[in-house]
């Protein structure tokens, strides 16, 4: 196989139930997954299928009842918190609906803080975040704080946050389900240009039929199973 096509993410057989036992709600019945480097993949399904808690449990924010998640050939269900944290900060990049940047940062700090986080070189971090920024077009916006940008400017700066680490593959929920039609657009046309040149390994979570249709493979997850 050659390195391009390498598996980055996967899991195998993984279990997550919510609840008392009285009354247990299985939401992951047993999944299997698997993303390779430069593969853009969405998952799809109804509200409350699971998307959501089988992103959280790739990307190592949440742990399986059950089954394993890799990544990066390590076993990442099996690492203390301390570690996996480690691993999401050096590997994985993460976009959500809602951009949650610091309202007290500018754009340029907030794109800046996963590297000054790793105790990167204040000066270096910022020297990145700034090209980060130029990438997403946003460089003329750098000294602005969050309030002060539109809808489709603070998704770029998440964007470029996620980004700024160079990561293996970005995972990101409904990265454009808070924006109209045409400020989505733009993000996208962003953030697919910067998964190519970059070759990430990218999953959408999306309800959006046309957002699917535009990546290179697309999971249903019904019933706790992906099709």
């Amino acid at each position: 196989m050659n390195e391009k096509n390498k598996c980055i993410l996967s899991c195998r057989e993984v279990f997550k139930s919510f609840g008392k036992k009285s009354n247990r709600l299985q939401v992951l019945n047993g999944v299997f997954f698997e993303l390779r480097e430069g593969d853009s993949v969405a998952i799809t399904g109804a509200s409350g299928s699971g998307k959501s808690t089988l992103l959280h449990i790739l990307g190592g924010l949440d742990v399986p009842d059950s089954g394993e998640v890799w990544f990066d050939n390590e076993n990442f269900s099996h690492l203390t918190d301390t570690k996996r944290g480690h691993v999401r900060n050096y590997g994985m990049g993460f976009v959500y609906q809602f951009h949650h940047l610091l309202h007290e940062f500018t754009a340029l700090e907030n794109v800046a803080m996963p590297l000054i986080i790793r105790r990167t070189n204040t000066h270096e971090a910022l020297q990145k975040a700034r090209n980060m920024l130029g990438r997403v077009g946003l460089v003329d916006r750098q000294s602005h704080v969050p309030s002060e940008l539109s809808g489709g400017e603070r998704q770029r700066v998440a964007l470029a946050r996620a980004l700024v680490t160079n990561p293996k593959c970005l995972l990101a929920d409904e990265p454009t389900g808070n924006l109209d039609q045409q400020t989505a657009e733009e993000v996208l046309e962003v953030l697919f240009e910067l998964q190519k040149t970059m070759n990430l390994g990218m999953i959408i979570v999306t309800h959006d039929n046309s957002l699917s249709s535009r990546l290179g493979k697309t999971y249903k997850l019904m019933k706790g199973v992906l099709s």
